[in-house]
Parts: C-alpha cells; structure tokens; sequence
C-alpha cells in the first residue's frame, strides 16, 4: 500500500514539471493523482527529487531520478528564497540542519 501512494505522488509530481505547474499540495489531487501527505518528503529521502519551500508555503520540486531529471515544478512567482529544503541529506531550515520539534509537553 505504502509504495502506491508514494508511486501516485511521484507521478503527480512528475506531470506537474513537464507542465510547468505548481507543486501539488499535500492530500490534493493533480489530474486525477493524488498527492498524501509526506509522500514528497519520502521521495527527497529516497533520493528522487528535491524540495525547497519558499515564501508562505510555496513548494517547489526539482526531480533528480528517472525520464524527467532535471524537470521542476514552477517557481515561486514571488521571488522568495528558499527557507526549507528536504533532499536526500536531510532537511534545512535557513541553510541550518533542522531539528525535530519538540511537542509542548516536552519543554
């Protein structure tokens, strides 16, 4: 089950850069392909795209892997540079390693 939704998302992802369309949304459907949640940071953990979110949320995805490397989703029109990248060497928030966040309760 896991390896569809990841291979759905993939898909999704991979016609959204040959139209030049924004990244999908997590849980939202592109053309008939659903994109779950954390699929696409699965997909920067397994080497297969980068993601880099700039702005208010504004995901932008450079596929590394298959037929379509060197494709990505359209830019931020805004211009803004990227404050989260997820690749294959973990995740940055302002160029830093991020660190996992602590819940509340855990202070």
């Amino acid at each position: 089950m896991r390896k569809d939704w990841i291979d759905e998302a993939w898909a999704a992802i991979n016609a959204a850069a040959l139209a030049g369309d924004r990244c999908p949304k997590n849980d939202s459907a592109y053309k008939g392909l659903m994109v779950h949640g954390g699929a696409v940071v699965e997909l920067a953990r397994l080497g297969r795209l980068r993601s880099e979110v700039s702005g208010r949320n504004y995901r932008t995805v450079y596929i590394l892997d298959g037929e379509n490397a060197g494709k990505n989703t359209a830019p931020d029109p805004s211009g803004y540079s990227a404050w989260l990248v997820v690749s294959k060497a973990g995740t940055f928030r302002h160029g830093e390693p991020a660190r996992a966040r602590r819940g509340f309760y855990q202070r």
